[in-house]
């Protein structure tokens, strides 16, 4: 019973929103290079986390309607991010003069067009940014995989493989295409968590189950990077990828003990991070991109902080920034049209990723 009410207050999956905040604060800490040491547990399951919550939620409609709503809240979100990110390039450029302007802009218009995950040759990769598109396809190759039920696992497991093997044979895909189909996999599995109900009675037992299997399908790689979405990398294949749900079950176990005490402060700041995590995304790619290497030479030269707390200072900068940006939306309008950010009474968690 008092999971129900978790789960229906206000039209929100809440646990959902706090693992999907959780998540969020892990991909900020994942891109501070300087704690490697952290990477490896991070990347193990932090993006299939996103990719499973968004099966949960998946709901079959017509291709026409999906690619409407999607380009809505997905495409023109990303668009939104790029050309401001076009724009930090542009007045560097003018800044540094180590650039023509004419080829800045051109490089950049082809950035955004292209979409790559990953930096190939001197095409410069569109960053975070990535889960947007692979989101926006893997969502879509999943909706027409779902037209046959009977199908949809031997179609899922299809393209997962095509991904990979596209990725060591014919190269990066445009518009983050192979990190799009590896993740219809993850998008299967959470769909079939609602389906089945495997996240309606999570207990401590399963947890600690969880845990061992995230473990031991690690036991030999605790510290070395295993799994890589948006590079289409997976070590280790089906113990990557078992690892990977087991990570996610116990992030999602964790939420749902935060969501008994959504009063309490970390709870409900957790709360706002899931439900406004595409926004935070946004904001923290343009501060990833060109901020903050900025953030690191200050910080790097100030002999106040000592190694370890320099790393800690820069997440800290990366998050206020990225909330301070998220809140500046909820106040504009305009950026509430860009990103469909609604009402917290008119909400539903999938209506951001």
């Amino acid at each position: 019973m008092e999971l129900t009410k978790i789960r229906q207050s206000k039209q929100r999956d809440i646990r959902l929103d706090i693992a999907k905040g959780i998540g969020i604060l892990l991909v900020v800490i994942g891109h501070v290079g300087e704690m490697k040491h952290l990477q490896p547990i991070i990347y193990s399951f932090h993006m299939p986390l996103f990719f499973m919550i968004s099966g949960y939620f998946f709901k079959k409609r017509k291709i026409d309607d999906f690619i409407k709503k999607r380009i809505k809240s997905l495409i023109i979100p990303y668009w939104f991010t790029s050309i401001l990110l076009a724009l930090m390039m542009l007045i560097k450029q003018i800044y540094y003069r180590s650039y023509p302007v004419s080829l800045s802009l051109r490089d950049s218009f082809i950035r955004i067009m292209l979409g790559y995950s990953q930096d190939i040759n001197k095409m410069v990769g569109v960053g975070p940014l990535w889960f947007l598109l692979a989101l926006f396809f893997s969502e879509l190759f999943y909706l027409l995989f779902s037209q046959k039920e009977a199908f949809t696992t031997s179609f899922v497991l299809a393209a997962f493989c095509f991904g990979i093997w596209s990725h060591h044979h014919l190269g990066v895909f445009p518009l983050s295409l192979q990190p799009a189909l590896c993740a219809t996999l993850f998008l299967h599995i959470g769909f079939l968590c609602k389906k089945h109900h495997w996240l309606d009675e999570m207990n401590w037992q399963k947890a600690v189950l969880a845990l061992f299997i995230w473990f031991l399908s690690r036991k030999n790689t605790l510290f070395v990077m295993t799994l890589d979405m948006g590079g289409t990398f997976y070590a280790d294949l089906l113990p990557t990828i078992i690892g990977s749900c087991a990570g996610s079950y116990l992030i999602i176990y964790i939420a749902t003990h935060c969501a008994r005490h959504i009063r309490n402060p970390f709870s409900a700041l957790l709360d706002f991070f899931g439900r406004y995590s595409l926004v935070f995304l946004c904001f923290h790619s343009l501060e990833q991109c060109y901020i903050w290497p900025v953030w690191w030479k200050v910080v790097k030269y100030t002999p106040i902080f000592k190694t370890r707390v320099q790393n800690y200072f820069v997440v800290f900068l990366k998050i206020v920034w990225a909330t301070s940006g998220t809140v500046l939306s909820l106040q504009s309008r305009v950026l509430c049209r860009i990103f469909r950010i609604k009402k917290p009474d008119q909400q539903r968690s999938f209506d951001l990723f």
